[in-house]
């Protein structure tokens, strides 16, 4: 008897760490850069913001207005996680599913978004 609650504590303790690990892996607060310097803010609400980078090259079918700075065409999006799978819509229909990597990462669909590869990995900055 006291070996099978020894055991159950074991199994009690890993499970509570696996799921503080999976929660470890929510979108929402962090900041994602691509390759191409674009980068994705996740807000803690369901919106994002798509931000593009040092060149300011606007994609066909997307839908910005200018930041703050004036030189950096955003766009507004919104997205649901569900686990380790995010699906991201932004303003002008866009529409992109993420998977979380374990090493915070972001991977996409191979064509990306707005038909640029870069948005296919995003890294996650710190």
């Amino acid at each position: 008897m006291r070996t099978l609650n020894l055991c159950a504590a074991t199994a009690l303790f890993f499970a509570l760490i696996v799921t503080a690990g999976c929660g470890a892996r929510k979108v929402s607060g962090n900041l994602y850069v691509t390759s191409a310097g674009d980068m994705i803010k996740f807000f803690n609400n369901g919106k994002a913001v798509e931000v593009n980078g040092m060149f300011g090259m606007i994609y066909p079918r997307q839908s910005v207005y200018m930041g703050e700075d004036g030189m950096s065409p955003r766009t507004n999006c919104t997205y649901k996680q569900a686990g380790v799978n995010v699906t991201l819509t932004c303003d002008g229909g866009e529409r992109a599913d993420f998977t979380v990597n374990a090493d915070g990462s972001l991977n996409g669909p191979p064509e990306g978004m707005w038909g640029d590869a870069a948005f296919s990995h995003l890294n996650l900055k710190k």
